[in-house]
């Protein structure tokens, strides 16, 4: 199975999403319940469908790793 990743305009959009889904936890359940939901509406092959997962997960990643740099260097800083 080949999955295409980046592929159109809404990429940037599935990771930003991804991304603010993570800024709290309550937003994060409701924008990614939503979001898989209209995932599983809209796409139409399961390639498509993971993907999409896969973008949003990748911006979930990138506020991951932007939070505990900035930890380290909150405790670097201030210690």
């Amino acid at each position: 199975m080949m999955v295409e990743v980046y592929d159109d305009w809404k990429s940037c959009v599935h990771t930003a999403l991804g991304f603010v889904a993570c800024l709290n936890p309550i937003w994060f359940a409701a924008i990614t319940s939503l979001y898989f939901a209209y995932e599983l509406l809209t796409s139409k092959r399961l390639t498509e469908f993971v993907g999409d997962i896969l973008e949003f997960t990748s911006g979930a990643f990138i506020w991951y790793v932007a939070f505990h740099l900035w930890l380290l260097l909150a405790h670097t800083l201030f210690n």
